[in-house]
Parts: C-alpha cells; structure tokens; sequence
C-alpha cells in the first residue's frame, strides 16, 4: 500500500500531545534543521542526494519500509555472552568512562557523586522495578523509546542544530516525571544543581547548571522517562539514515553491500556491533543503490514495535493483557511500554519465558522489536558519486566476536592482539592459492565426533528409536552395558566423511545402515551427576516443556499441544534415541529390529519412526511437493588427517569456487561456510570477519567436547489443506492487479520462496520451465542468490562442473541461467518467504548483518514420513494416512539457533527483516490479533496484499532435545558405573 501523502511539518515522536502550537512549531523547525544539516554533508554529483526532507521535497513516495531490530543490545551480547549481558544490562554505568574515552569495568561498583547511563544501545531503555525486601523479585519493568532532545524541548530553550528556542514548559515536564515516575519528585530534582559543573553530553549540547539534567536520577537510578544512553538520540537516528544514503564502493569501483563491513568502515556509520545501526543501514543503503529517494516518514522517530509474548506462561488467572501497558504511543508504535502484574502478591518473577523465570528485564528486551519507518521513491540511475571505504578503519580482537573501528576514528586503542578484519575485500590478491587452509580451518576430530553430527547421514532411509528405560539401579546398569556394546557400532565421523567422500567419487554406497546415539538430559542425568551441570535451559527443560515458546498451542488437549504428542510428551519422558541410517529401507529395518530385541529384553519402552526419501529419482522432496535441504550451511575443516596439504577434496564442505575471495566464502556458490564451532562444542564459532575465526564457547564439562546438541521434533503436514488454501487464495488474488493470472502453484512457491523443483525465484526471471527444472536441480546454482545486491557470477573448478554424482539425471549442457538481482523490497521473492526468513542471506537482520545471521544456521538430516500423497493437490480426503517430517537437526546451541529460527524469525510477523507477516508455509504460531497467520505479497507495481490463513499446515506431534556424545564421553563417562563415572 502506497505510504499517505507526505505532511507539511513534523509532527512530535508517536504523535504526542506533550507541545503547545508554538512548541509543535519549533519541534518542526528543529527536525527540519537536522535533516536539512545531514543533507548538506551528502556527495553531490550534480543531481539532488538521495535523502530528503518531505516538508520541502516533491516525491512520488512508492514505498513505506519499516527497519526492524531487536531490543536487547547486541554489544553486550558481543563482548560478554547472553548470561552475563543479561546481568550487565539491568545496570548503570557512569558517564565519566564514556565521556573520557576509557573502558569502564561493569563487575566494578558504580563510582559515588556521578550521573549515569544505562548501557542499553538500541534506542531501546528500561528500568527494572525490584521489590525492597527480596531483591530478586521484579515487581515492574518499563521500556521507553522517547529521545532526550524531546525532552530537553519540552523543558524549554535552544537545542542544538535547534534554529528556534521552545516555549518554556517546565511545568509539563515536572508533572510528566510526577505521573510517570514518581509523585514525589519536584523541579529541582531533574536539574543540574546551579553548584555543579556543567555537564558534557555527547551528541547533545553541554548541560550548564539550573538547566534540565536528562541524566538526572529519576531518569537513572530511581526511575525512566526517556533515553539517556548518549548514543540513543535522534539526532544519530537522522545521521545514520542520511548518511546511509551514499553509495560505498572499493578499488575497481565495486559497490559494497555488506552493512556490518560499510559501518565498521565508515566513521559516520555508529557502531557495526549494533543491532539498529547494522539494521538501519542495511535497509537504507539497498535501496539508495537502487537509486531511490529515501526519507524518514512522519513523525520522526524510534518506536517500540511489538512485543513477542510467545512462550510467556502466566499465573493462574492471569493474561498478557492484564499485564502489557502501552502507557504512550500504542503497539505498533510505542514510546512507552509498562509491564507488571496486577495482583500485589504476585511478581514478574512469577512469570517465565520459554520455562525460565524473568530475573532480567533484558529476557523481556529479547521479545521487543524496534524500528523506524523509511519512505523510499521509485528506482533509479544509482547517482556517481561514491564514498571509498578504507581498510584501515577497523579492527577485530583475536578470537573475538566484536568489531573496534581504529582509534583515530573513535578515539579508542584497539583491543591487545588486534588483527585487520575484512581483508578479503580490500586486498584479495594477497592471499595464496589454497586460501582456506591459509586461513585456517581447523582439522576436526571426526575419530571423536559422531558422524550423525558431522557431517551427518543424509541417507535416504532412517529409522529413529526413542527409548525410556526404568530408572532403578538395575534397569541402569543393563543400559549401561547395552550402551558399552553399543559404543563400538557407532558411526563416526570419519567413517561418515568417508562414505560420502565415495559417493561423491561415483563410487558404490554403503551395504550397512550408519548408527548414531544421542541422549536428554534426564537420560544422561541417570548415567551420570555430572549432568546436572550442563547449563543449557533449553536442554534441561525439554522440547514439550519449550513447546509454547515455539509456537505450539498451551490448551491441553489441542492439536500440537504435547500432551496430544505420539512421543517425547510430559508423560512420556525419553532417555536416549538411536538413529539408523542408510541405503536399502531393507538393511535398516533388518538393523532396527536387532536393536528393538535387544531394548525390549532390557526392559526399555521404545517408539519407532521410519522417515523415507519420498521419490527414489530426482531431488529429496518433503510432503508438499517442494525440493528440500538445498541450503544446508557449508562446514569450514579439514577431515582427513593423512592429508596435511588440505587438498579441496579433503575440506568437509569441499572447495568448488576457483577465485579469490568467494573461494573462502562459500563452498558451492551461495553455500555460505560456517565455521564448526556453531554445530560442534569445543571449536571456533563464527565472528564478524566470516573467514576469521571467532570465540570458542567454553564447555559446561570436558567431556561435552565433540558433542553436539540434536534437535527432533515429528512435524504432521496437512498437505490437503496447503493446497486446497492455495487454489483458494490464487483464486481470489488472481483477480486483482499485478496478480493477474496467478495459479495455486505459483502462489505456494511464492510463499516458499522457490519451485518445487528447488529453483530460487530470485533466478528465475522468465526462464522457460524446463530451465526453471534444472535451475533447481543444479547444486551450482540452485543456492546462489542474494537478496539486497546483485548476485556476482563465480568461476568454477573444472572438477565440479559436472559432479560425477548427478550425472545420471541432469542435463548439464542447459545454459546458465540469468544472476539474481538485488530485491531488497521482496517484489520477486517475498521478505515472509519460508526460504528467506531463515536465511537473510545478505541482507541486514533484526540482530546484525550476514555473519550474524551465520551463528543461526542449524544441520539439517530430516525425512518424510508416511505415503506420498497422489495426486498431491487434491482436495482433502477423510481417512488419509499420517505425512509428516522426521525433522533432525544439529547445532552447538539449541536457543540460539533451532529456537531463535523457530520462535524469532518463522513466528514473529515483523521479524527477521520488516513487516512481511509471518512464515505462512511452516509457522505455527498466529501473527495477527485476530488468530491469523499472513504473508505480505507484492505484485508488478508494487502493490501490497497479505495471504491470511488459519489453521496451521504444520502441527507438532513429538519430539525432545538430546546431546550427541562424543567416542571418549560414551567409553570414559556414561557406559562406567556410577560409582567410577564421576
């Protein structure tokens, strides 16, 4: 939908009524004064600069684009980790570290006679309301999003860049904070004492004494009213949309996209550890290279967005309703936001999320989203002036996850060990021929690691046993003898690298089905106490326990409810789960029915699942008929240790890219490399240089070292009602313009974000069909698409064009189809897209850039279930047998990643990148008020219309989270007797 005509004036932030009409006056004049200023500093090429100000310039406004981040400050999240960014959050920090450009330790107690910020950096502030007597109750928390110039204007005087003085309103000010804070504050409380110094605010103007104090303590450490961390201002906001608006470019005159690399590269650009610069940025800076127009929409501002209450569990009696406050603005766009509880006796501590009791404001930060709103015109000559990134510009820290720009640009030394990031961009000649291993990845232990981890079985055949076993001291000690028998059938790792190694030679498949062993934790709990030290919430808690986090349904009794589960359900706890995998349905059941004798004897309760390859030819396909597992991540390390070299053949994910620096960005192209240490416990994790390794997360114990977390959830697939709603849906939309002549398939492809044949629709552009089949099928370039830039071409080696293994059924001589183009609006392929919301590519998320959205990625081993449905698009039938997906997957952390994705990002309408609804093909979770589920489409023009559906196509049925022990964990810790395993 086309934004409303521009206003003549700026209006106060969420439309307040705080101002009189001279106020309303200068607040115009003020906001005019600061996006007049920021214009004035754009390149000029001759043209008009891409940034505007509405109230003066005449465009024909195509698009209303709101940015979206996440509340919770990423920088702590950097520097610290979530436990103790939790913990830091909540606390004050004095402004004089800030001010003096020094580090300030936050474990420190706060210096005495100081003002104070609070270390929250996403225009996002809250205060934390504990209880006098038992300080670990939060009774209150309020969230503000409300700027301090809003505030100083208010209060009256010039501001800076202000061309005209506000009315003086003290009066509206002190009766503010009294409703809003505390009744018995008076004026002399918010200002600076007439015997103080004055006060050097960055980003403001210095506050001289008798004048207001935003840093006052009812704004600090007694209460909130506005922001007062000094770079939350608006000023920033409007400095970093205009200056967003410049086209980057390095040597050869090619445009950067890449936001994290243009903010750490440029000193304008804030910070590239934060959300909302990352986030801004990214947005903005897509479309400028599109040529568009862009301005900020009225009123100027940050608002708090939405709140996720998914996975919120409240006392008896009491709802989300009674508790959620919009105390000004409204949801949507929020500047003040109070939740408590209504009953003195009960506190917010009594209240969990995802099974964990709120002991930080900053797990109910993790649920908001922010965001501001841009306009942008048509598209387009990209302008010719450009901004030259410099390579100096930043730093990294050796193994850290946080990025420093140089101290001439912030005035910072770099950390000690600080080493140049992004190099591959500036200088790409500088690196040898066998770049990976020169950066390098490490050799895994794959004699250690189960292969089901790495590089996992993807066999077109699996058997999954759930077992429980009794939990008297007998029953123990036989599991822990079958466990000891067990151990020495495992498949590991470099049996696994190996079996595929030959298939991909051309060579035979393996005769014996691949076996894999994982445990709960109440399972690994029985076999020895050091589990009660593992520290992961999720892993204790359990997958029904986290169900309604994940957009299951909190009724009993409701489909997808666990207690409707087939397994894993709170009266079905599981112990362990063995997973046989491989070739012939006929070796595995032979296999599986061994092991079923061998539990029953032992007196354990097992459920069996079968999941299958639906069609012997051609691509794996799941229930609805479209092509899976096409973007696994790439695995950066080296799996043969008789190979010191590192031929390419011998990386796990192997070399298939021919230059420099693609070659050590991807594996295929488009396949993004990650490095291990986000699938497997003991190893580097990903940073914000992609190539350079990042932390090493810290093991809970030394035996969870080659472990890794496992993820099973039994998904039933509605596949009747899928296309039934899309003949529907198609139909009525075919009907309007730019849908013209839409068909149910094209419709559900567009909501997947690609064919059934497994072809990007970023490719497609009007390839004929039997092209559009072998864009999908062909793994050189079923995965190589971008979203917010154009899609560079890559040189292959000759040695994987063509792949020995798909030459059976793939015509290789088909041209190559077209690159995709940048499409950071979703016109080709929807921004709610099942494919695009779990995987931004590219493109700036709720929580950072491309590397950011790397530390998500999930391994994937699933399979169907049940017969394929014939015909697949018939209407539904009563009696149809149960199709689902034996939904496997790996990661080093089960909330960071299989929950983030599930909850954050399929679930939440507004989240991963704007407003574009909900994940409508696999989202189980309504996005609407009104209990619906909806996906923004556009059509040719541009024009908006959201796909509405109710009932889930995808319902949960079972399922519980385990740990892969590795080879030494099993032989030396769990199959000992208790006695010896501690």
């Amino acid at each position: 939908m086309p934004p409303p005509t521009p206003p003549f004036s700026y209006d106060p932030p969420g439309n307040l009524d705080d101002f009189d009409d001279e106020g309303r006056k200068c607040w115009n004049e003020f906001i005019r004064s600061l996006v007049t200023s920021e214009i004035a500093t754009l390149p000029n090429d001759g043209s008009s600069p891409l940034f505007c100000d509405i109230t003066s310039e005449d465009v024909s406004w195509e698009v209303e684009q709101d940015v979206v981040w996440n509340a919770f400050p990423r920088q702590l999240l950097c520097r610290f980790g979530r436990t103790k960014a939790l913990e830091i959050a909540d606390k004050l920090r004095p402004l004089s570290p800030y001010q003096t450009r020094t580090e300030y330790d936050p474990d420190e107690s706060l210096p005495p006679n100081q003002y104070y910020y609070r270390p929250q950096t996403e225009y996002c502030e809250w205060h934390v309301h504990r209880d006098r007597n038992d300080r670990n109750l939060i009774r209150r928390v309020t969230f503000t999003s409300e700027p301090p110039e809003y505030w100083m204007a208010m209060f009256g005087g010039v501001l800076p860049n202000g061309p005209s003085r506000f009315p003086d309103r003290t009066s509206v000010v002190r009766n503010l904070y009294q409703k809003l804070v505390s009744p018995h504050l008076c004026t002399q409380d918010i200002l600076l004492p007439l015997n103080s110094a004055r006060l050097e605010l960055p980003h403001l103007r210095d506050i001289l004494p008798g004048f207001y104090n935003p840093n006052n303590r009812w704004n600090t450490s007694c209460g909130i009213a506005h922001l007062c961390a000094p770079d939350n201002v608006l000023r920033a906001q409007i400095k970093l949309a205009a200056r967003a608006t410049r086209v980057y470019q390095i040597a050869r005159n090619r445009i950067v996209g890449n936001p994290e690399l243009i903010v750490a590269s440029d000193q304008d650009l804030g910070n590239p550890n934060r959300n909302s610069d990352v986030a801004i940025v990214g947005a903005v800076n897509a479309l400028a290279r599109q040529g568009r127009k862009i301005a900020l929409a009225n009123p100027v501002g940050i608002y708090i967005h939405d709140i996720d209450l998914a996975g919120w569990e409240f006392p008896e009696g009491i709802q989300a309703k009674h508790c959620i406050h919009w105390v000004r603005g409204v949801k949507g766009r929020g500047m003040r936001l109070v939740i408590d509880m209504p009953c003195p006796h009960l506190s917010l501590s009594d209240v969990s999320i995802g099974g964990e009791p709120i002991r930080y404001g900053g797990q109910i930060a993790e649920c908001i989203t922010m965001k501001l709103t841009a306009l942008a015109g048509p598209p387009r000559e990209i302008p010719a002036a450009r901004v030259d990134l410099r390579a100096t510009s930043f730093v990294l820290s050796e193994g850290g996850s946080e990025l420093f720009k140089s101290s001439e640009d912030n005035g910072l030394p770099p950390p000690p060990g600080a080493i140049a990031a992004f190099q591959h961009e500036f200088s790409p000649g500088n690196f040898p021929p066998q770049c990976r291993l020169a950066i390098g990845e490490p050799l895994l232990a794959l004699d250690q690691i189960q292969g089901l981890a790495l590089p996992g079985f993807l066999k077109p055949h699996q058997t999954l046993l759930c077992v429980r076993h009794g939990r008297d001291a007998v029953s123990i000690r036989k599991v822990k003898s079958l466990l000891a028998h067990l151990a020495c059938e495992i498949s590991w790792g470099q049996e696994t690298m190996q079996d595929r190694h030959r298939f991909r030679q051309g060579g035979l498949r393996r005769s014996n089905p691949l076996l894999g062993l994982a445990f709960t934790w109440p399972g690994l709990c029985c076999l020895t106490k050091d589990a009660e030290q593992i520290q992961s919430p999720a892993f204790r808690l359990g997958l029904a326990r986290r169900s309604a986090l994940l957009g299951d349904p909190i009724t009993p009794g409701q489909p997808g409810h666990p207690s409707t589960w087939v397994v894993g359900g709170p009266q079905d706890v599981l112990d362990f789960m063995l997973v046989i995998a491989g070739d012939s349905r006929v070796q595995v059941n032979q296999r599986a029915s061994e092991l079923l004798t061998q539990l029953h004897a032992d007196g354990c309760r097992v459920h069996r699942q079968n999941g299958d390859k639906l069609y012997r030819r051609g691509p794996s396909r799941e229930h609805f008929g479209f092509a899976d597992g096409i973007s696994q991540p790439g695995i950066r390390g080296r799996w043969n240790p008789d190979d010191p070299q590192g031929a390419p053949t011998h990386f796990i994910t192997p070399e298939s890219i021919a230059e420099w620096p693609a070659s050590g960005l991807y594996g295929r192209p488009g396949q993004a490399l990650v490095w291990p240490g986000e699938f497997v416990l003991g190893y580097a994790k990903t940073g914000p240089d992609p190539k350079l390794p990042g932390p090493t997360d810290p093991l809970d114990l030394p035996w969870m070292k080659d472990g890794a977390y496992l993820v099973y959830s039994r998904l039933q697939q509605n596949v009747g009602l899928f296309w039934q709603t899309m003949r529907e849906q198609a139909a009525a939309l075919s009907q309007l313009s730019g849908f013209e002549g839409i068909s149910a398939e094209a419709l559900a492809s567009r909501l997947v974000g690609r064919t059934r044949s497994g072809a990007p629709l970023s490719r497609l552009q009007g390839l004929p069909r039997h092209h559009q089949e072998w864009l999908g099928r062909n793994p050189n370039t079923n995965n190589d698409f971008r979203y917010d830039a154009d899609t560079p071409t890559s040189r292959l080696h000759p040695k994987v064009n063509p792949p020995s293994g798909w030459t059976r059924w793939l015509n290789w001589a088909q041209p190559t189809p077209p690159a995709a183009k940048a499409d950071p609006l979703g016109q080709v392929c929807p921004v709610g897209a099942h494919i695009r919301r779990l995987n931004p590519r590219d493109s700036a998320s709720d929580v950072g850039g491309e590397s950011a959205t790397l530390q998500h990625h999930i391994l994937r081993t699933s399979l169907p279930f049940g017969p394929p449905r014939e015909p697949l698009t018939a209407p539904p039938r009563e009696g149809e047998p149960e199709r689902g997906l034996q939904f496997l997957c790996i990661q080093a952390s089960i909330e960071a990643q299989f929950e983030f994705l599930q909850a954050r990002w399929m679930n939440a309408p507004a989240r991963p990148k704007s407003s574009g609804g909900a994940d409508v093909l696999a989202g189980r979770q309504p996005s609407e008020s009104s209990g619906l589920r909806g996906c923004t489409l556009l059509g040719t023009q541009g024009q908006a219309y959201t796909i509405r559906t109710g009932q889930p196509f995808v319902t949960s049925s079972g399922g519980a989270y385990f740990f892969v022990p590795s080879k030494d964990a099993i032989n030396d810790v769990l199959v000992k007797p208790l006695s010896d395993a501690q």
